[in-house]
């Protein structure tokens, strides 16, 4: 007769990695204090991914940029190290593992680089749900959330969202991952929690494309100049 395990979950430390991209003055050296843009990448993906969708926004060309990272690495295909955010495996233990992460990576990046004059995170397919809930269950509140190819996360569905910052939420047309019925049903969910939500979809599928960048630089560009974008 066989003894049937038991299954346990245990704290460990473990080392994750981020990039940051500081501009600089062509008079001063590295600028301190200007806005930040933390980035969240997709499936399979890398930080690497996300800083150079971040690098092609015009509008970000001022802002200290940081892109974490998923603790979870992998080797995907031709070798590569890649990551993800989370498995369905102790799922409440690695949301609350990626939100200490991720606190930290924050407060990390701001003691290098200054209190940011705006602090807005932006996520790809996977990486959505990660900043969904670094925004809302994080220790920092921020100024913005800008997602593309990914739902709100579920448990964010029953809790209060009187935190939230504003929201710019997009999908591409033809994209299955991210489906229009479930795109819809976050924006009626979103409306009845007064969140102020601007959605988009543009042409494609789940790729990140160049009309991304765009709806995200005027996004930026509206939170950090509001009275300059009224007068467009």
């Amino acid at each position: 007769m066989s003894i049937p395990s038991r299954e346990h979950a245990i704290v460990t430390p473990v080392h994750g990695r981020y990039l940051v991209r500081v501009p600089e003055s062509p008079v001063s050296g590295p600028l301190r204090n200007a806005p930040m843009a933390v980035g969240f990448h997709g499936y399979g993906e890398t930080a690497e991914d996300q800083l150079a969708r971040l690098e092609a926004v015009p509008e970000l060309a001022g802002w200290t940029l940081v892109s974490i990272q998923g603790l979870h690495r992998f080797y995907g295909r031709g070798g590569a190290v890649v990551s993800s955010w989370m498995t369905s495996q102790h799922r409440e233990d690695a949301i609350e593992d990626n939100l200490r992460y991720v606190r930290s990576v924050v407060t990390e990046a701001i003691h290098q680089a200054g209190e940011p004059q705006a602090l807005v995170y932006v996520g790809y397919s996977q990486g959505v749900a990660m900043a969904w809930r670094a925004a809302i269950l994080g220790a920092r509140r921020i100024d913005g959330l800008a997602v593309f190819g990914g739902d709100v996360p579920p448990e964010l569905g029953v809790r209060p969202l009187t935190q939230c910052p504003p929201v710019l939420i997009g999908r591409g047309k033809e994209d299955t991952h991210y489906s229009s019925a479930q795109f819809r049903a976050d924006l009626d969910m979103l409306a009845g929690r007064y969140v102020a939500v601007e959605p988009y979809e543009v042409g494609g599928g789940h790729a990140w494309s160049q009309a991304v960048g765009h709806e995200i630089g005027g996004f930026v560009a509206r939170l950090v100049n509001p009275s300059a974008a009224a007068r467009l």
